[in-house]
Formats: structure tokens, sequence, C-alpha cells
């Protein structure tokens, strides 16, 4: 065999092993990502039991760290896919408003938003953050978050029908208790007591 025939076949035979070998990594990929799926829907569902059976603030707060061990243990840089983490960091945000820790509530909110691919969970987080805001007495920002979510909601995106009303609702309380004073109307009287007095 001549110099140059070995050399063309020494070629042939990495250029088979590289094959070989990215053929075997591309086939570990689908396992781990359902091993990844598996262990984080583990976690989900553990803090979603832990969050239904609290008892006080602090066994809301638990489920909270429960809900935020999904992003700590599977964080975007590694595994970019998994759309349970922004199910874990809206719910970790809703029990955070709950437990009174609304602004670490609102950056995860916008970590969903701004980090995490669109997915069935972007109109809840727009929710939560608009009605967050709401509360807060922001209502310009308010509104333009439950637009987000009501438009999301009712194109499909996720949230059910219920993120989509819920959004209505609020927008119907700025327009009735902020926007029509604001443009020399009476506030509308039969709307129950939902917003601070700042926000008037």
């Amino acid at each position: 065999m001549t110099s140059g025939s070995k050399r063309n076949s020494t070629r042939r035979r990495c250029g088979a092993g590289a094959a070989v070998g990215l053929t075997l990594f591309a086939a570990t990929l689908p396992a781990q990502d359902e091993a990844t799926e598996r262990e984080a829907t583990a976690l989900v569902e553990a803090a979603l039991a832990a969050a239904r059976d609290a008892a006080s603030v602090d066994d809301l707060a638990r489920a909270r760290e429960r809900f935020l061990e999904v992003p700590r243990r599977f964080p975007r840089s590694e595994h970019p896919g998994l759309r349970l983490r922004g199910r874990a960091l809206v719910e970790a945000a809703a029990l955070g408003r709950r437990t009174g820790v609304e602004r670490e509530a609102a950056g995860e909110l916008l970590r969903v938003l701004e980090r995490e691919a669109r997915s069935e969970w972007t109109p809840r987080a727009h929710f939560e953050l608009g009605d967050l805001l709401l509360m807060r007495g922001d209502w310009q920002n308010a509104a333009r978050h439950l637009r987000l979510a009501r438009e999301a909601a009712l194109d499909g995106a996720g949230g059910g029908n219920y993120v989509a009303g819920d959004a209505l609702e609020r927008m119907t309380l700025i327009h009735r208790l902020i926007l029509r004073p604001l443009a020399g109307q009476e506030r509308w009287r039969d709307s129950r007591g939902y917003l601070p007095t700042r926000a008037g």
C-alpha cells in the first residue's frame, strides 16, 4: 500500500469513527431530555402538593423554595428547552405574592417573560405581573401586561380561558376606578374594593 493510500484509509477510518461517535451522542440526547423532564416534573408536582397542603405562611414559603429548586437545578444555560422551568418560576412568584416577597416575585415573572421561550406559561406570567403592578398602584404598566396576558391567552399560547377572563376583569377595574375619574367622570361605585387608594 502506498503512503497516499494509507493516508486515505486512515482518514476514512477516522471519519467513520467520528460519524459513529456523533450518532451515539445524538442518541443520548433524547434520553437525557426525558430524564430531565421526569425529574423536573417530580419537583413541580411535589411543590404543588406542598402548596396545596400548606397550613401557614411558612409552609407556603417552603413550597415556594421547592418551585425555585427547578431553575436552580436545571438552568437555562444547560436546559434551554425545559418549559417546566417557566411554570416553576410562575408558581413561585404567585406564592411569593402571598408570602410578602413581591419584589422577588416580580423578578421571577420578568425572568419568565424576558429569558424563557414563549410557552403556555407566558400569559399567566403577564397576568401575575400585571396584577402585582396594579396592586402597587402602577396601573399603566399593569394595563400593558394585562393586555398582553389576554392577547396571549386568546391566541392559544396557554393559560386557559380563566387568564383571559381575569385579565379582562382587571382591565375593566382600571377603566372604572382610574380612567373614568381621570376623564372627569364619576368613579364606578359598584366595583368591589380591589385597588389600593393610591391607585385611584
